[in-house]
């Protein structure tokens, strides 16, 4: 197989292109941040995933990067534009490895009764209560992620959540690697199944442990045999 030419990295929820700032420096093969595109009104999963795969060059050999819901995310562009290899981080493969308040019935109806401008608060200062409380968040608190998080839209990040809650996919690639922190508090560790374990990784991993976690990648993209 021809080698990889080119790397797509997809955000995660209140996430853009800060979040792979340092992974991105790691890494040995090019490549580019995908950004969050406008939200058209009833806009499916596989609606904006078709959207986002508009900027992949399928004309040479790429891989999928994603983070959070950009792993699920990922997951669906792959229906469209077949990566040669999936990398997904501190994210889920499918519906079974979504905890159980992502998956409750009626999760997606709940959501809607929720003001916009309510979910951007909760997001905002959920970034910030966990940065008091958990040390992978406080390893990241910085002006530059605080902008990053501030910048989410209400209107989107519920759309998120409520295609998380929908979210009922069987897909499965023959060349995917789950990178998967075992102090995950967004997708716990124990709904996880057949992942490479970043002991000690928080949610946000991505961000502080980026060199342990590209060689990982690196590796993989490279066939190397991933040592646990």
């Amino acid at each position: 197989m021809e080698g990889i030419k080119k790397i797509y990295l997809i955000p995660g929820l209140a996430t853009d292109k800060t979040v792979y700032k340092n992974l991105q420096s790691v890494l040995d093969i090019p490549s580019k941040v995908i950004e969050f595109k406008p939200l058209d009104e009833n806009d499916s999963l596989h609606e904006y995933a078709e959207k986002m795969s508009q900027e992949i060059d399928d004309s040479e050999p790429f891989a999928l990067i994603g983070t959070s819901f950009g792993g699920i995310l990922a997951m669906e562009i792959a229906k469209i534009k077949h990566p040669e290899k999936i990398v997904i981080i501190s994210s889920a493969k499918n519906r079974e490895e979504l905890s159980p308040i992502m998956r409750l019935k009626g999760g997606k109806f709940f959501l809607s009764l929720i003001p916009n401008g309510v979910l951007k608060q909760m997001v905002n200062k959920g970034f910030h209560i966990s940065s008091l409380i958990k040390k992978s968040y406080r390893d990241i608190y910085n002006p530059e992620t605080k902008a990053m998080v501030a910048k989410s839209e209400g209107a989107f990040d519920k759309w998120i959540m409520q295609q998380i809650n929908d979210w009922d996919s069987d897909y499965q690639h023959q060349k995917l690697l789950h990178i998967h922190g075992d102090k995950d508090i967004v997708f716990p560790i124990k709904y996880i199944g057949n992942a490479y374990i970043i002991k000690g990784g928080g949610h946000p991993m991505v961000m502080n442990r980026y060199e342990e976690i590209g060689k990982v990648i690196n590796d993989f993209l490279h066939a190397k045999p991933i040592k646990q």
